[in-house]
């Protein structure tokens, strides 16, 4: 979810570049996505809802590489267990001055527990797509970010509010 109008402002010379998983696991009767909450001081986005992901590090071979990397970091999340459906359209943060790659994956041996990062994850969300395909999930407000006011859509899932990047 995109605040409208969406950030134009360009990222810097250098922006980071990252990748983020869109997770989906299977569980009884239904399809989940799996989200984490940034942990409260987190440098950026703290105590945000957001997908597992970050920064691409020189090691990583791929940028869908990056992002099994970073979501077996935060979340435990072996990189065995997932399977890449597909990449989506790649996304600036202006924000964070990061290029930002996400990729839908879909997890074929989900772990017993989720084991939360806790220097980077506060906690870890299954919500159900079913949820999120419900008129009163979705929602929109002005909101003021960055000295600017916007109109943010968001959706309202499992007690949390989950928008942007």
């Amino acid at each position: 979810m995109l605040p409208i109008p969406r950030d134009a402002r360009p990222l810097g010379s250098h922006p980071r570049v990252g990748a983020v998983l869109l997770a989906l696991v299977d569980a009884p009767a239904q399809t989940k996505i799996v989200l984490i909450v940034r942990a409260s001081h987190a440098r950026h986005h703290g105590g945000q809802v957001a997908f597992p992901g970050g920064a691409v590090e020189a090691n990583d071979a791929s940028l869908w590489a990056c992002a099994l990397r970073e979501a077996h970091e935060e979340i435990g999340l072996a990189p065995s267990a997932v399977e890449c459906l597909g990449a989506l359209t790649p996304i600036s943060i202006s924000s964070s001055n990061f290029w930002v790659h996400p990729f839908l994956g879909w997890v074929w041996q989900r772990p017993a527990a989720w084991l939360p990062a806790p220097d980077e994850v506060a906690g870890v969300l299954e919500v159900p797509l079913h949820a999120l395909l419900q008129r009163t999930a979705h929602d929109e407000e002005t909101w003021r970010i960055a000295e600017r006011t916007v109109r943010v859509p968001f959706y309202r899932a499992a007690g949390h509010i989950v928008w942007g990047a």
